[in-house]
């Protein structure tokens, strides 16, 4: 019965085919089978070169009399009364197929070895990527941190409603570069549906919907800039924000023109 495909790369017949330790019928069934699928041609060849690989590195000349001590003890070992002739065994075939064992044996530990570098390799990757988006996060933090600080920049603290007394929020405003930041110190709670929402106030113009976020406590947001905005309010909206203020969930304003 015919091997399927699974059962040839598994079964250990394309290791023994490299190393010529196989009978007539086997070597013709995994030939067919490289003539009948690519998989089974593209392994022989990675084990060639992976025996090819092992041997160049791993190869060092034998000492002295070590085939024939080997030889010796395996004829001293089984000096008794069968007859080793008789029961037909041939010891170098025994030998060949023992030291072929041992270089697989070998090539699977140079895979394995050459499969931890990759691992190692690609973890190292991992840990120089995280460097360098903490790094990236860094510099971020530094150009807001040099750019609130600027001579030009000036705070504007929120005016909070009765009901959100306890908010903490600067904006810092500069005109001369026209950006603005938020500085996040306490926030009202969120519901797991709703976000904040900042405003633009312009005179007698509808307040402009500007940028929505969640509760960031401690941090510093850079927002929009609006020219020639009066103020700047913050509300509670549904989740994703909208395009008109819901007044009762007014937070606080933020009056620019002081």
């Amino acid at each position: 019965m015919a091997m399927t495909l699974d059962e040839i790369l598994q079964s250990g017949l394309l290791e023994f085919y490299v190393l010529g330790q196989l009978t007539e019928e086997e070597i013709q069934e995994v030939e067919s089978a490289m003539e009948s699928y690519p998989e089974v041609k593209r392994e022989v060849v990675e084990i060639e070169q992976a025996l090819f690989k092992y041997d160049r590195l791993f190869k060092t000349p034998a000492p002295t009399g070590v085939l024939d001590n080997i030889l010796g003890q395996i004829n001293t070992g089984n000096n008794t009364n069968v007859n080793t002739q008789k029961e037909g065994l041939n010891w170098s075939g025994v030998l060949s197929a023992v030291l072929g064992l041992s270089l697989l044996a070998g090539v699977f530990f140079y895979n394995q070895k050459t499969s931890e570098l990759e691992k190692t390799i690609n973890d190292q990757k991992v840990v120089i990527q995280n460097c360098d988006e903490e790094k990236e996060q860094f510099a971020d933090r530094l150009r807001i941190h040099n750019e609130v600080l600027e001579y030009d920049s000036k705070k504007i603290f929120i005016s909070p409603n009765e009901k959100y007394q306890n908010t903490e929020l600067i904006i810092h405003n500069n005109p001369t570069t026209q950006k603005n930041y938020l500085q996040i110190n306490n926030l009202p709670p969120l519901a797991s549906n709703q976000s904040f929402q900042l405003w633009s106030l312009k005179g007698n113009d509808s307040p402009i919907p500007l940028d929505v976020f969640e509760d960031d406590v401690n941090q510093i947001l850079e927002i929009q800039f609006v020219e020639n905005t009066n103020a700047y309010a913050l509300t509670i909206e549904p989740r994703g924000g909208q395009d008109t203020p819901t007044l009762e969930n007014l937070i606080g304003v933020f009056n620019v023109d002081g």
